[in-house]
């Protein structure tokens, strides 16, 4: 996994004492890619759930109306 072997070869530069400055933007990846990965796993936990409204017949009426409403606005 790309995560890890980013997070491995971080925490290797780190160890060797490999100044901030020449890993801040490896450090930030890793950041973004880690709370990337935390947000999937939400949602499939949630889209796992029979109880999780999802799909057009879970959409309301109110919903379907602004969608629709959204829709027409972004082809204009």
């Amino acid at each position: 996994m790309l995560y890890t072997a980013l997070r491995a070869g971080f925490l290797n530069a780190q160890g060797r004492g490999v100044s901030e400055q020449y890993i801040v933007e490896l450090d930030r990846h890793i950041a973004l890619m880690r709370a990337d990965i935390e947000w999937t796993e939400s949602l499939l936990a949630r889209l796992a759930r029979e109880d999780y409204p999802w799909g057009p017949d879970a959409l309301t009426h109110q919903n379907r109306t602004v969608h629709e409403a959204m829709r027409k606005a972004a082809q204009q």
